[in-house]
């Protein structure tokens, strides 16, 4: 937790050291800039160069469910079925339309 305190303390500097460099730079004359540029530069620079890199080592394994999964995907987006059930979907399919049209006749 600390590191992120650190990080966004150093993030917030470089951020108010861009900012006030940018103003220097639209509203200051000649003389001001020459004046301001080795201050500004060695700040911008302590503040770049104290760049503090992580001492953690992060583990990510990504763990599944296979059944959970297939049956998620069952349900999402279908499933083939077996011979014998296109089979019995098929006759029915066909023996009510058979039946409308029949009826449709009289």
């Amino acid at each position: 937790m600390d590191l992120c305190h650190n990080v966004e303390g150093t993030v917030e500097k470089l951020e108010q050291g861009v900012s006030f460099t940018e103003h220097i730079l639209n509203n200051g004359s000649a003389l001001q800039l020459m004046l301001m540029k080795k201050v500004v530069s060695q700040r911008m620079f302590g503040l770049i160069s104290n760049n503090q890199s992580p001492d953690f080592s992060v583990n990510i394994q990504f763990e599944t469910d296979r059944q959970a999964f297939d049956d998620a995907l069952k349900k999402t987006f279908g499933h083939l079925k077996k011979d014998e059930e296109v089979k019995v979907l098929t006759l029915f399919f066909f023996n009510s339309t058979c039946m409308q049209s029949s009826t449709i006749k009289k």
